[in-house]
């Protein structure tokens, strides 16, 4: 996946950051849910793609501890919803080894 001009430097920014923390980290990408042509499979899909992408950019720009990716559906409620969103979650307990 591509990103848009100037989001990689972010990333490779929030990458060091994290690189700072002995916290597990999980990326969770959603899909729009008005994803023009798009089964809820095929939204699923779109959210994990999203979620990978941001998990790989985090180790090309130096992060080395294993992130866990997940996918989820928007909320029709969420305004979010509308585009699409990646989360990132520091969690509270360290990754397993």
């Amino acid at each position: 996946g591509s990103f848009r001009p100037g989001v990689m430097t972010t990333v490779f920014d929030l990458g060091g950051v994290l690189s700072n923390l002995d916290n597990r980290i999980v990326v969770v990408g959603t899909a729009a849910m008005s994803q023009s042509g798009a089964s809820d499979v095929g939204k699923w899909a779109i959210a994990m793609t999203r979620s990978e992408a941001v998990a790989r950019a985090l180790k090309t720009a130096g992060f080395d501890q294993e992130i866990t990716s997940f996918g989820q559906g928007g909320f029709p409620t969420d305004v979010s919803a509308a585009l699409g969103t990646v989360d990132i979650y520091v969690m509270p307990e360290r990754p397993s080894s």
